[in-house]
């Protein structure tokens, strides 16, 4: 079984929702902002190439006016993105060991939306769209610094397309061995959970499973009574 920070979130946030996705693999109803993400993704991954698409939440405004603004560790974006040394939609893959690994046939992997060089320093940075987190979570590129932790230099960047606003932080040695208890830790009781039981609270209003959920609920309270 290989594993994701999409999955293991998921299971944290709900066994049962991560069942529903990673082991019955069901498609999940895709919301307005899954749509606008996707596809403000596919834009800055394609840049400078324009894509002849209309859209409905106008990402490419979203998009043209963040290219237009955002500034990372004093370069501009769209000078990363064409004239520095970067890669778009880097596909890593590391063994139960943390050893690197190709991205199919892996025990953890991930896609990195820009990496880049800023002199010695290894610069990692994912793209957001939705609400600006002040106390930000850097789990997710946290896992992703795991493949370049023999670097001396790495740099994690979240870049909130929306709002022009970046939260970053600089990788530890100790950061790393947290990482890698979590993920060692948190996909062992995975491995061993046999129920996926449901995890009810605010999070099942944005759930992409919900309606199967509460169809299955129904079901089960019928055969009761």
């Amino acid at each position: 079984m290989s594993f994701s920070f999409s999955a293991l979130s998921a299971y944290n946030t709900c066994p049962f929702s991560y069942k529903l996705s990673y082991i019955d693999k069901l498609k999940p109803v895709r919301s307005s902002a899954l749509v606008k993400g996707s596809n403000v993704h596919s834009i800055l991954e394609n840049y400078p190439k324009i894509q002849d698409k209309e859209y409905k939440y106008h990402e490419d405004k979203i998009t043209e006016q963040f290219l237009n603004n955002c500034i990372l560790n004093n370069i501009s974006l769209k000078e990363i993105l064409t004239k520095r040394k970067s890669a778009r939609e880097f596909r890593f893959g590391l063994t139960r060991n943390f050893e690197n690994d190709n991205f199919k046939d892996s025990f953890y992997h991930g896609i990195i939306d820009l990496i880049y060089f800023d002199n010695d320093e290894l610069n990692i940075c994912d793209y957001k769209t939705g609400k600006y987190k002040e106390n930000q979570d850097f789990s997710q590129l946290l896992t992703y610094s795991l493949f370049f932790k023999n670097y001396n230099k790495i740099k994690i960047n979240y870049l909130y397309v929306e709002h022009n606003k970046i939260n970053s932080k600089v990788v530890t040695k100790e950061d790393i061995e947290k990482t890698q208890d979590f993920i060692i830790k948190t996909t062992d009781i995975i491995l061993q959970d046999k129920d996926f039981k449901r995890n009810c609270g605010s999070h099942c209003a944005w759930c992409q499973f919900r309606e199967k959920c509460d169809e299955m609920l129904e079901d089960c309270i019928s055969s009761i009574f």
